[in-house]
């Protein structure tokens, strides 16, 4: 598995329209864009909100977006008091759609290990992933295979970790960052709110 390589280049051809169509489709001042996804849980123990609240579980939703030029992954990991801390990171090595979502689950939690982060929740709108690594799905490609261990060695990490699916629309927040990355061509960004 390649290393994941910063890459400084910039596109220096950006389409307009491109641009307009992504900044009506992902808000900037979108402060609610988690909100849909916990007001359907439960407050019951065991629930996702209850863990969050009396655990001080972590929440890192992540996303990768691949275009023919480029490929990046973006990265939202908000703390229990909810800060949110956003990345979004170039890759600088030809890559699958499905190698992105691993690529950006990977760098989320090499993330919160060197947060120190004990308990997390992990969302993606990857179902292949989260089926994978549920074992509901056969991991066929050697490339996936070796993901998929490296993902496992990464969790073995932490004391706990979930990883729930999310639909495209639920996660659109990362899957802006990702594809804001990919098309603009920034190398790094990294802002806490």
């Amino acid at each position: 598995m390649a290393n994941s390589v910063l890459s400084s280049s910039r596109r220096s051809q950006k389409n307009p329209q491109v641009i307009a169509n992504f900044l009506g489709d992902f808000p900037v001042e979108d402060k609610s864009w988690d909100a849909d996804i916990m007001v359907d849980l439960e407050l019951e123990a065991g629930s996702l909100e209850y863990l969050v609240q009396t655990i001080k579980w972590w929440r890192i939703f992540t996303d990768g977006s691949v275009n023919e030029e480029s490929a990046a992954v973006g990265i939202v990991i908000v703390t229990p008091d909810d800060t949110r801390i956003h990345v979004a990171k170039r890759l600088g090595f030809p890559i699958t759609n499905n190698e992105v979502e691993y690529e950006a689950i990977l760098t989320g939690l090499k993330m919160a290990h060197n947060l120190q982060i004990k308990n997390l929740t992990v969302f993606t709108n990857s179902l292949l992933v989260v089926e994978q690594y549920s074992g509901k799905y056969k991991t066929l490609s050697k490339r996936l295979t070796a993901y998929m261990e490296v993902l496992k060695k990464s969790i073995s990490q932490f004391a706990n970790v979930e990883i729930i699916h999310l639909y495209r629309g639920e996660n659109r927040h990362v899957d802006a960052l990702a594809y804001h990355t990919t098309v603009m061509g920034e190398a790094e960004t990294q802002t806490i709110t």
